[in-house]
């Protein structure tokens, strides 16, 4: 099962500090403090957005019904030698439900010997997600293993909550990059016209088309693949219009070619 990649580094409990206007996340000994429990992209975090991981299914291919999101936690106590488990509940406040979008697909704990571990957060295209997006805020808490007492560091003046992570679930198309922020982009609405989800899912149901062509911006634009694609389309779109199957986009719209297109 493909994974999302949350993060790419891994590192070692004694290497977590930073520039001296950083908070120092200590390990405390047991006795004074016992072990407390993070999420370790939190603690990293320096920017000042309320990272919400948004996550979707919309780029998947149809066959698709699952994937697996990483989320690494670090204690600051010490390694012992038997399992323990992380108390980990969504807030009140989460419309995505437990058990129908995403469950945990091993019980959430910090294995033996370790003081570093991952949890394993299994989530669901659920046919809910399609039109609408839901949203989990994960508290950890505190249990008869590890406390909460550390809710927060500061990374360049940034107050970080490291005590919760939060992220949104959908089976929406991201606006490609061809329309947003590729620098060609009028070159783009020349051939295919303006944006819109619908057209997109047709280029892959009609063409099955490349999708890194359309969301990869390390891959070179192919003048060859825009001009096939939006001539094939524009001759699809019309011979079904002429058939009495005009297709329209989610906004009611006619979907069309742009002008370049032949």
């Amino acid at each position: 099962m493909k994974t999302f990649k949350i993060l790419s580094i891994l590192f070692a409990a004694t290497a977590l500090m930073y520039a001296c206007k950083e908070d120092k996340l200590l390990m405390y000994s047991d006795e004074e403090a016992g072990n407390n429990i993070y999420f370790v992209e939190k603690y990293e975090r320096r920017l000042a957005d309320s990272l919400i991981q948004i996550i979707t299914f919309g780029r998947a291919e149809d066959g698709k019904k699952d994937s697996l999101l990483k989320l690494p936690v670090a204690i600051t106590g010490s390694a012992i030698n038997k399992d323990r488990l992380i108390r980990v509940k969504p807030s009140d406040t989460s419309t995505m439900k437990e058990g129908v979008h995403f469950k945990f697909k091993t019980p959430p704990m910090i294995r033996a010997n370790r003081t570093i571990d991952t949890l394993y957060v299994q989530l669901f295209r659920t046919a809910d997600i399609y039109d609408k997006t839901v949203y989990v805020n994960l508290e950890l808490q505190p249990n008869e293993y590890f406390k909460t007492n550390i809710l927060t560091k500061t990374n360049l003046n940034v107050k970080q909550n490291i005590v919760n992570y939060s992220f949104s679930l959908s089976d929406q198309f991201p606006i490609p990059y061809l329309w947003t922020t590729f620098s060609g982009k009028n070159t783009v609405i020349g051939f295919f016209g303006p944006y819109s989800q619908r057209k997109v899912e047709l280029f892959f149901e009609v063409l099955d088309a490349d999708r890194e062509f359309f969301y990869n911006p390390d891959v070179p634009l192919s003048i060859a693949k825009l001009i096939s694609y939006s001539s094939y389309m524009k001759y699809w779109l019309n011979k079904e219009k002429s058939e009495g199957r005009t297709q329209y986009d989610e906004n009611g719209k006619e979907i069309t070619m742009g002008l370049s297109a032949n």
